[in-house]
């Protein structure tokens, strides 16, 4: 074995020890994270949505899950299969006591939720939350690949470091709830989108937009948002993609349409809440609920509603109500913020109070936003610099993911909830990582520049 060959196998093991401590390290709030009433509810919702997958009942009916609260159809099915699947099995085989099946009541206080019994035994909850945890090993570790990819080795190394460092980041990776798995899927997409800015054939092309679809897709079955924030990232690498020659707009179209029909197939394949419910007289059904009326919309947009209320109300539309489950979550979602400002009694974050939490309270140290700024910067720079050869950098992605993430919570968050952040506190992250590693690199060539010229 050459000299160089032994560098470079070296370089490999340290980086395969790099990601083992940085992911060993998202473990240490397991057993000390102060607990927090939705862990009760992503739990019961874990081991129900588990005991209906072991039965193989895949009837919508069946994965309603009323006794989950909010936390049953409110929420795609995916991210609680996540938790439960590994849970039910750790329960089976370890575990004597039934499995915990009740929801933490935010009306009253903890003392009193724990002489309710709403506050799940000490074994399920750590079990829960080192499931959890072992997703947010996988985020991080997908993260740096992200990061390592679109500008180097160092980057990814940076961006590993800052997130295992960052408490906010590894307190949500330490509870028993849906974040971490979100995030994982969420910072995948960008995987194939950065090999979909390097293919040169179109078929390659579809193919890794239709990757990033699926992805998409399964970030969407944990959260609602999963699906738009991957189409926003996506979109304007496939505009700056295909940027001159009038007939490459048909690649644009194709692109796009391959990305929206993968994620929709992934959302509903893995959804058994949103498949169709046929009942007697389809046709008339279907005729009359093709044009439902502001009525049905109003009512179904509710958080939570009374399913066999609606049906015998408006008993045409029943027939076609499950699939539209999935766009009506959107509006039930928009109801479940409103509701939040209305129980929290308090306006929503302005801009400086928002920044302040996200550049202040919950970044690594206080110059955070200036590492940010030096990412992005970094990334232009190569971005530009690719694309006077015609082509488009890799680090048009995180730069792509960074903005456009930041800029959609920024202009959605309406609560002051420290889950509502995380998402681009992680994505600014990234740039960050970035911004360290070119920095770096350009400290390191400064230096050897002047040596020389000494």
């Amino acid at each position: 074995m050459s000299r160089t060959d032994r560098q470079g196998t070296g370089k490999r093991w340290l980086m395969v020890l790099i990601c083992i401590f940085l992911g060993m390290t998202m473990f240490r709030h397991v057993n000390s994270a102060q607990f927090v009433g939705d862990e009760s509810g992503w739990i019961t919702a874990a081991y129900l949505h588990t005991q209906a997958l072991r039965e193989f009942d895949f009837s919508p009916e069946r994965w309603e899950f009323p006794e989950a609260g909010l936390y049953g159809n409110l929420n795609p099915q995916v991210g609680k299969l996540m938790l439960g699947v590994p849970l039910s099995l750790w329960h089976t085989f370890y575990c004597d006591a039934p499995a915990f099946s009740k929801l933490y009541d935010f009306r009253i206080d903890r003392h009193a939720n724990i002489a309710a019994g709403n506050l799940p035994p000490r074994d399920q909850l750590l079990a829960a939350r080192i499931i959890t945890a072992c997703y947010g090993v996988l985020f991080l570790w997908t993260a740096m690949f992200v990061a390592g990819r679109a500008f180097g080795r160092g980057a990814g190394i940076a961006t590993g470091i800052l997130i295992a460092a960052n408490e906010t980041i590894v307190l949500s990776m330490s509870r028993a709830m849906t974040d971490a798995a979100y995030q994982l899927f969420s910072v995948a997409v960008c995987i194939p989108i950065l090999y979909y800015v390097q293919a040169k054939a179109p078929r390659k092309e579809y193919v890794f937009a239709a990757l990033a679809g699926v992805l998409a897709g399964l970030a969407c079955s944990v959260k609602v948002t999963g699906i738009v924030l991957g189409g926003l990232v996506l979109l304007p690498l496939i505009f700056l993609k295909v940027r001159r020659p009038l007939p490459e707009w048909r690649r644009v179209v194709a692109a796009g349409c391959a990305y929206a029909v993968a994620a929709l197939i992934t959302v509903y394949a893995l959804n058994p809440f949103f498949w169709p419910t046929l009942s007697t007289g389809v046709e008339a059904d279907l005729a009359v609920a093709a044009t439902p009326s502001k009525v049905i919309w109003k009512d179904l947009s509710r958080v939570t509603y009374d399913r066999s209320a609606i049906e015998y109300a408006y008993p045409r539309a029943s027939a076609v109500m499950r699939p539209l489950e999935f766009p009506i979550l959107f509006l039930r979602w928009n109801s479940l913020l409103e509701s939040q400002l209305e129980d929290f009694k308090s306006p929503p974050p302005t801009l400086a109070s928002y920044h302040a939490r996200l550049f202040g309270e919950f970044a690594l140290f206080p110059g955070d936003v200036l590492l940010v700024l030096a990412g992005c910067a970094a990334c232009v720079l190569r971005i530009r610099g690719a694309w006077i050869g015609g082509r488009l950098s890799r680090c048009a992605v995180p730069l792509s993911f960074g903005a456009l993430n930041y800029i959609f919570w920024t202009a959605t968050t309406r609560v002051e909830l420290n889950r509502y952040y995380l998402s681009p506190l992680i994505a600014l992250q990234l740039l960050a990582g970035i911004g360290i590693a070119a920095l770096a690199l350009a400290g390191y060539r400064r230096y050897h520049g002047r040596r020389g010229v000494a």
